[in-house]
């Protein structure tokens, strides 16, 4: 029992194989040299073997360093791709920040804390839709979806409802008193207006009657 590496192993010879699989191996089956490092390993691969390690592997795959597959440069760049014939897929992308990830996990985590997504979508089974940042999220909102488009709403922002039925209730029970006063300033307008039309009619009548009087 090694408390330090909170390993246990059966006799002494499995601990001493444990403990030198545990190092900075080379993979290559032919070299047997140990490094220092994840840094000190990938140099001396480049160097000695003109060959590449995969980073994304290397910070998540919990293998042992000699497990990890060296690749060339076209090889390394198919795995980021594509992947292998073992089923492995390739290393997803964000294509807004051009980042890759060791998996799809990694990559909604990325999405979901440096992103954007529409909950009413959500909410309707479409996952993994994603916006670069709120504004064309906005646009989305704009488009698909019934936005209130009271400026207090926009600072708030995410002020946005499924149905246009919702969208009015909400500006009624939110918005009620500047509706209610915008329909006043458009009821007064209107009043104005017959006043203006009601007055210009009138001169226009004396004048007929002046003219049968003259």
């Amino acid at each position: 029992m090694d408390e330090k590496l909170n390993i246990f192993c059966e006799d002494q010879e499995i601990y001493d194989d444990m403990l030198i699989r545990l190092k900075f191996n080379c993979p290559d089956k032919n070299c047997e040299v140990i490094c220092d490092g994840w840094q000190d390993l990938k140099k001396h691969v480049r160097r000695e073997h003109k060959l590449w390690l995969c980073d994304l592997c290397v910070q998540h795959k919990k293998i042992f360093t000699e497990e990890h597959k060296l690749f060339t440069r076209n090889q390394l760049d198919k795995h980021y791709m594509e992947g292998d014939e073992s089923g492995f897929t390739g290393h997803p992308r964000c294509d807004f920040c051009r980042i890759d990830f060791y998996g799809d996990d990694e990559l909604y985590e990325h999405c979901r804390n440096s992103h954007e997504q529409c909950h009413i979508c959500l909410q309707a089974g479409i996952r993994h839709q994603y916006y670069i940042d709120y504004n064309e999220l906005e646009q989305h909102f704009r488009n698909d979806h019934f936005l209130c488009f009271h400026q207090e709403c926009l600072d708030k922002k995410f002020v946005v409802f499924k149905t246009d039925i919702d969208l009015k209730a909400h500006e009624l029970e939110i918005h009620g008193s500047y509706i209610s006063g915008q329909r006043a300033k458009q009821h007064e307008a209107r009043r104005i207006e017959v006043n203006f039309i009601s007055y210009g009619e009138s001169i226009r009548n004396r004048r007929r009657n002046q003219e049968r009087q003259g």
